[in-house]
């Protein structure tokens, strides 16, 4: 992952000046990062300092938030800051939630925890306004983009030419509904910031950057951002392993794919920036934020509804437990390990989209090894 990626990635932004690119890292890359790339740490301090990457916040061991408890959401999110600041001397003030997944709850959490500004899925919070009740049989939701692109990319080669084509036509349709990705809202007690990450773009960035499908070239995609009126536009929202590592489709873009589209977006005057430089650019928004994340039906149920997503859950929900009764009489030492432990069994590679079975195995292993220390 990391020559394929990482790697690649960094000395492309280090040979090219094309704005803040944002980057988030879970603890776990860094720790892994520290003790056996140390130089991939010291070029992104460098990078950061040069002002061509933002390192934003998230969870340490990238878990869906919102099926954790409190006391662990609260260690994952803090103890990720911290590294940040003792790694790379930063106090990011972004954050982005792993998944995307979101609540109330969960928003105001990341606001105490001292972060400015945080990314949420437009299309969750359009759609959020539209039914509260996904499971109404009276409330019919529309098809996301992501649903569409599925549609066509499993489609008979008779099939694609149309299924391609109204993919296009639905992600230009979202596009319009998208009028400014900066928005402020009310949320509990709080009035908090909110970067809306374009679905729509961020399929079509992603298929249009992998060479395959017919319709979603990086041609077409340059074309779509040249006729689009925003003014502001997050391009694209996913994980630096998307390129040239991990992919949905079987052919994972390059990071010299991104980095030739920013370089051609740039000779046409398309300028990177920040959130953190956009202060009076966010506007008051009256939308609701509800629970949720950027699955494809923008539920939780892709993280929680298999088979093994449920025994995971009803065996770390079994650790908690143990651990909440048996917490003051344990040492700070093996108190550490659970921690340690915990962020293995909580990380969402385990679970969801496309489960890694090496991080599946993982998570497993780190139960039955709680089990052992905390000795139901």
């Amino acid at each position: 992952m990391v020559n394929m990626s990482y790697r690649p990635m960094l000395e492309q932004l280090q040979l090219h000046d094309l704005g803040p690119v944002l980057m988030n890292i879970t603890g776990h890359t860094i720790d892994y990062l520290n003790e056996n790339h140390e130089d991939l740490i010291e070029i992104i301090i460098d990078l950061h300092h040069a002002g061509k990457i933002e390192i934003v916040g998230s969870a340490y061991s990238h878990p869906i938030l919102p099926l954790l408890p409190k006391s662990r959401r609260l260690e994952q999110i803090k103890s990720h800051k911290d590294q940040l600041k003792e790694v790379f001397g930063v106090t990011p003030r972004g954050f982005w939630p792993p998944e995307q997944a979101i609540s109330p709850i969960i928003i105001n959490e990341i606001i105490d925890a001292g972060y400015d500004w945080i990314y949420s899925d437009h299309e969750h919070l359009a759609i959020a306004q539209e039914y509260h009740n996904d499971l109404d049989p009276f409330s019919k939701r529309v098809a996301t983009i992501t649903e569409t692109l599925v549609n066509a990319f499993w489609a008979k080669w008779w099939q694609m030419p149309l299924r391609y084509w109204k993919a296009y036509r639905v992600a230009n349709q979202w596009v319009d509904r998208y009028t400014n990705p900066l928005i402020t809202v009310k949320n509990l007690d709080k009035e908090i910031k909110l970067v809306q990450t374009s679905v729509a773009w961020t399929n079509i960035s992603i298929f249009s950057l992998q060479h395959t499908p017919p319709f979603f070239t990086e041609k077409k995609l340059i074309k779509m951002i040249q006729s689009s009126e925003l003014e502001l536009l997050p391009l694209y929202a996913s994980d630096i392993e998307f390129f040239g590592y991990r992919s949905h489709t079987g052919n994972a873009p390059l990071p010299d794919d991104l980095i030739e589209l920013l370089l051609n977006l740039k000779k046409m005057g398309i300028e990177l920036e920040s959130p953190s430089m956009m202060d009076q650019a966010f506007i008051p928004d009256s939308r609701a934020i509800t629970s949720g994340s950027w699955a494809p039906d923008k539920s939780l149920r892709i993280w929680t509804d298999s088979e093994d997503n449920r025994e995971l859950t009803r065996r770390i929900t079994e650790i908690y437990q143990l651990f909440e009764n048996q917490y003051e009489t344990l040492e700070d030492k093996t108190r550490d390990q659970i921690t340690k432990l915990l962020r293995i069994a909580e990380n969402s590679d385990a679970r969801g989209w496309a489960p890694i079975n090496e991080r599946k195995q993982e998570a497993f292993t780190a139960i039955d090894k709680l089990y052992q220390i905390l000795k139901p």
